[in-house]
C-alpha cells in the first residue's frame, strides 16, 4: 500500500504548505485533502445518486450511459457531463432516467472545482510559474479558472466468478497482477477524484435495490485504484472516504511550459476479488483545457 501525502485543506495557504504542496506534486503527482467542508456529506449522497442512475440508465438504455465491457469481464458505465467553460446549463439528458440527480451532481461537480482552484492558488503561492503557447506567464488560478472540464461517474460492475473464470481461461491469463484497466495516463491538467463506494445491486425484476459494502483490506488500499510510480514500481494508494484526492495529467507537460516538471500520474484499475456479482461506484472529475 502506498500511503498518499496528505494535506489539510483548511490550512492550504499557511507557512510552509504551498511548497511542501509543489514538492509533493512534484514527488509522484498524487495528493490527498482533508477537512474539505461538506464534503463527507455530498460525497456520500453524489455517489449513491449516480450509482442509482447508473443502474437505472441501463435498465432504460439510455442514451447518455456509455458501457465499455473490459479485459477481466468487468462492464463500466459512464455518465459524462462537460462542465466550467462548456457546462451546458440546458441540459437534461439525465432527469427521465434519473430524476433529482442534476442538482445532486451539481453541488458534488461545484465543490470539486473549488477544490481545484484552491490548488491552483496554492501553487500560485509558490515559484512555480505556467507560460501559455504564446509564451506569455499565465497564473494557475486562471489556468484552471479557464478551463475545459469534463466530469466522468464510472461505474465498474464486476464479473461473478464464472464469468471470470471464463475471461481468464479465454485470454490464457489467471495473474494476480492483471488490471482491469491497463495502466494509462489522463489527459488533463489535473484529475479530482472521489474515493470510490462499494454496492450490492440486486433486483426483483421492478426495483433494484443497493446494499453498502466493504471492498475488503485493513488500510483503505482496496479502491480498485493502482498507480506507478516514478520509480517503476506499482502500488495501491490508500485512498480515505473523506479525502478528495488530486493526480496529474499530460496537460502540464503537453499544453504549457512549467518552471518545474509536474508528472502526470500513470494509473489503472484491479477490481476487487468478489464473491458474488457486485458494483464498484466511484467518480473521478478532470479538468482540462
Amino acid at each position: 500500500a502506498f500511503e498518499v501525502p496528505t494535506f489539510d485543506y483548511e490550512t492550504l495557504s499557511t507557512g510552509n504548505t504551498p511548497n511542501d504542496v509543489l514538492d509533493a506534486l512534484k514527488k509522484d503527482g498524487i495528493i490527498s485533502f482533508t477537512n474539505v467542508p461538506s464534503y463527507a456529506q455530498v460525497r456520500h449522497a453524489y455517489l449513491d445518486s449516480a450509482a442509482a442512475c447508473a443502474v437505472s440508465a441501463q435498465e432504460a438504455n439510455a442514451e447518455f450511459l456509455l458501457h465499455k465491457r473490459l479485459s477481466d469481464g468487468t462492464n463500466r458505465y459512464t455518465i459524462s457531463t462537460p462542465s466550467g467553460q462548456e457546462a451546458n446549463p440546458n441540459a437534461t439528458a439525465t432527469h427521465a432516467a434519473c430524476p433529482g440527480y442534476s442538482t445532486v451532481y451539481n453541488e458534488f461537480s461545484s465543490l470539486l472545482e473549488l477544490v481545484v482552484l484552491n490548488v491552483a492558488t496554492t501553487l500560485d503561492a509558490t515559484n512555480f510559474t505556467t507560460k501559455d503557447g504564446y509564451g506569455q506567464t499565465v497564473s494557475s488560478r486562471k489556468l484552471m479558472t479557464d478551463a475545459v472540464r469534463l466530469d466522468h461517474f464510472h461505474a465498474y460492475e464486476a464479473p461473478s466468478v464464472r464469468e471470470r473464470r471464463l475471461t481468464s481461461a479465454a485470454t490464457s491469463t489467471s495473474n494476480e497482477d492483471d488490471l482491469t484497466l491497463e495502466l494509462h495516463e489522463d489527459d488533463g491538467m489535473f484529475i479530482v477524484f472521489a474515493t470510490p463506494a462499494f454496492y450490492k445491486v440486486s433486483s426483483d425484476g421492478t426495483k433494484s435495490t443497493f446494499e453498502t459494502v466493504s471492498a475488503g483490506g485493513q488500510d483503505d488500499s482496496e479502491s480498485g485504484l493502482i498507480i506507478q510510480r516514478r520509480d517503476g514500481q506499482r502500488v495501491r494508494p490508500v485512498l480515505k472516504p473523506d479525502q478528495v484526492t488530486l493526480m496529474v495529467g499530460t496537460g502540464y507537460n503537453r499544453w504549457v511550459a512549467t518552471s518545474e516538471q509536474l508528472p502526470a500520474v500513470m494509473h489503472g484499475v484491479r477490481m476487487p476479488r468478489w464473491r458474488r456479482r457486485s458494483r464498484s461506484a466511484c467518480c473521478a472529475r478532470g479538468s482540462a483545457r
